[in-house]
Order: C-alpha cells, then sequence, then structure tokens
C-alpha cells in the first residue's frame, strides 16, 4: 500500500490533487519538450478525482491494468474493470496493459 501514491485523495483534496498533476506536466514538458498524453496511476489504484484532474491538465489517455482499484476510505477498494478503447465520461480512453510492472 506504500506504493499507491494517489489513494489517499478525496473530494476534500482536489486542489492540491490538481497541483501535483499540474506542476507533474509543466516538469515533463520542461524536461521532454512536449506535453504529456498519457498517465498510468501507481498500482493502479486512483479515483475519479484524479481522472479529472488529469482532464485539466491535458492527459487524454489513462493506461490501466485489468483492473483499476478505487479506494472508498479504511483501506478498502472497490475494482473496476476496464477494456483498450474505453472512454469515460470525460472523454479520456483506458488502454488495458497485458502485464504488471511494479512487483
Amino acid at each position: 500500500a506504500y506504493m499507491d501514491a494517489f489513494r489517499d485523495y478525496g473530494a476534500e483534496s482536489r486542489e492540491q490533487l490538481n497541483g501535483i498533476i499540474s506542476e507533474a506536466c509543466a516538469l515533463f514538458e520542461e524536461h521532454f519538450g512536449f506535453s504529456v498524453k498519457a498517465f498510468a496511476a501507481c498500482c493502479y489504484v486512483w479515483t475519479d478525482i484524479l481522472e479529472e484532474a488529469l482532464q485539466q491538465n491535458g492527459i487524454e489517455l489513462i493506461q490501466s491494468g485489468w483492473f483499476q482499484f478505487c479506494p472508498f476510505g479504511n483501506g478498502k477498494y472497490k475494482k473496476l474493470r476496464h477494456h483498450s478503447g474505453e472512454c469515460n465520461k470525460r472523454g479520456q480512453t483506458y488502454t488495458v496493459r497485458n502485464c504488471f510492472f511494479e512487483p
């Protein structure tokens, strides 16, 4: 659980989360010379609030594993299944990886 970078961001921390994503996108563009368009959450743990912050910062693709683990408090998660090409309500597209990168 210590690797789940976005598990503790609820509605009350929306502004802080948007700041983190904005700064990361700016650093990416500064370093690589073009804007980032894809994102993969650590351990595939994220909420709708993160998707909103990503959309506000120009992220069009969300990379996922077979499941998104959506935290809802007390260390509990809801498993949401995505498939490649699926779009969310913000028009972002999910791409599903066929292997795991984290141990």
